[in-house]
């Protein structure tokens, strides 16, 4: 009789043994199932770009229309000062803008944002050439987003007016600042 109780209990035992690894198993399974749903649905969020609609490139369009209409207008304004001011200004002036322009270094520039992880920067640079602007990243940390290449300050500012009307944080880099 003592060999009975022996051989019922070493059954108890098993079945209970049995019933634990699979309730373990059982918990795994639906544990890592979790865990991949949430590593799709963290994915996904890092991956989500801005909505595009089907009229961004007929707005990027008319946007680059109208700077092209704005830098021939300021292009003439400035041929026109430069027309009327003194044969000494106008040359030192040209030789003073072609050096600036030569050292391609000392031109304005407009940045739009500055970040410390190149991926956001990148995607403010693809949301600003969906918009029909042209942008770059620096060398960083921090990644600095600009765009335009200005031999003064006015137009700049023109062009940085143009992207605050759109809804971004601009400021104007001068060429003494990198």
């Amino acid at each position: 009789m003592g060999q009975n109780d022996s051989r019922k209990k070493l059954r108890i035992w098993e079945k209970e043994s049995f019933s634990f690894i699979l309730s373990l198993i059982s918990v795994s399974i639906v544990f890592i199932f979790l865990g991949y749903l949430m590593g799709q649905y963290g994915l996904q969020m890092l991956e989500q770009k801005s909505p595009v609609t089907s009229s961004v490139p007929q707005q990027s369009a008319s946007i680059n229309q109208q700077i092209e209409k704005r830098l021939e207008e300021l292009s003439a304004n400035e041929q026109a000062a430069t027309a009327t001011s003194s044969s000494a200004n106008t040359s030192s002036s040209s030789q003073q803008q072609s050096s600036t322009v030569a050292a391609g270094s000392a031109l304005y520039r407009v940045q739009v944002g500055a970040f410390s992880q190149r991926a956001n920067a990148q995607r403010l640079v693809n949301s600003l050439r969906e918009l029909g602007y042209e942008a770059f990243i620096t060398d960083g940390p921090p990644y600095r987003v600009q765009t335009g290449a200005f031999s003064s300050s006015e137009s700049a500012q023109r062009y940085a007016d143009e992207l605050i009307k759109r809804g971004f944080e601009v400021t104007i880099v001068r060429p003494d600042n990198p």
